[in-house]
């Protein structure tokens, strides 16, 4: 007789069926969470670019050291700020921090560790493990360095290297100009007839022209420094001070006439102006004054004056 394979019941065929469900159920939430698995490793893909992308667009060369010091990763920015040691394989990734800095000392690419490699690495390393404020460094090819790093929570460090080079050479220039502007304007000060001073906040002389010496007679470096009350009697000086004080709270120049002791204890009669020193925000910073000899002046005026008061009481004698 033929082999025949027994009926499965109905209860084994069910068995059967629902396990095969369970499979196909089991590999479809298989397949869907290696689906999402992929669209999350997609999505961490394209963010990376994305950052990577961002971080070589910034200005600045950028760093990553991992909790060993060594580099993980870094911009073609900061490459270029040490294309010598790029050069020489000294920047790559793996190197130690100390490594590169120790190549750049030794190879004399920094100005400040010529002459004391050991010196300037033991510096620079201490900086680098407690880290602080920006800093600047000059390099020996002429680029000036601006330099700002991080810890991270997890011990790695980041870390900026910009070249501001053109903004050191502007404010050079600047510095230039002002000196330019400090010699001319002393020239002027000093050769101008009338007395000039200037003064701070707190009411101390920080500059005083020749004249000012010699209608004194006092000496600058004896000037410099002090107020009109160490200078000055008390009468003369607390009128000075509510002259002054009136420039400081309006910001508006002021002048009067008044009578000033000067040398040897002569006193003589002043056109005393004051005027607000602005500062590069316009805020006023300080205080000018000249002092203009009117005495002549004063005595011409007072004596025609006087002969047109003794005229008018002629006249009205004659009249009676």
């Amino acid at each position: 007789m033929p082999n025949r394979t027994p009926p499965i019941d109905r209860p084994e065929a069910a068995a059967v069926d629902d396990s095969d469900q369970a499979l196909q159920a089991r590999i479809v939430e298989l397949e869907r969470r290696l689906a999402d698995t992929q669209s999350d490793l997609d999505r961490a893909l394209h963010d990376k670019a994305d950052l990577h992308e961002a971080i070589e667009t910034i200005d600045s060369g950028f760093a990553m050291f991992d909790r060993d010091d060594r580099l993980v990763y870094c911009n073609q920015r900061y490459y270029d700020t040490f294309p010598v040691l790029t050069a020489a394989g000294v920047v790559k990734p793996g190197v130690r921090f100390e490594d590169i800095v120790r190549g750049g000392a030794e190879r004399g690419l920094v100005e400040a560790a010529k002459g004391r490699v050991e010196d300037y690495v033991g510096e620079r390393m201490e900086k680098h493990r407690a880290p602080g404020e920006p800093f600047e460094y000059f390099q020996s090819r002429g680029r000036w360095i601006r330099t700002e790093e991080r810890r991270t929570p997890s011990g790695s460090y980041v870390g900026t290297r910009t070249d501001i080079t053109a903004f050191k050479q502007i404010e050079a220039r600047l510095a230039e100009l002002l000196d330019e502007q400090k010699a001319q304007l002393n020239a002027f000060a000093q050769h101008v007839p009338v007395t000039f001073s200037m003064k701070d906040r707190e009411g101390r002389y920080v500059i005083v022209n020749r004249q000012f010496e010699q209608v004194f007679g006092i000496n600058a470096a004896e000037i410099v420094g002090k107020t009109v009350f160490d200078l000055f009697p008390a009468e003369n000086a607390v009128a000075s001070k509510a002259q002054s004080d009136e420039v400081w709270q309006t910001g508006v120049a002021s002048s009067l006439e008044t009578d000033v002791p000067t040398a040897n204890g002569i006193v003589r009669r002043m056109l005393v102006g004051k005027f607000p020193v602005p500062g590069a925000d316009g805020t006023m910073i300080g205080l000018g004054g000249l002092n203009l000899d009117i005495t002549e002046r004063f005595a011409a005026e007072t004596a025609l004056r006087e002969s047109e008061q003794r005229f008018r009481d002629f006249t009205e004698t004659a009249s009676h």
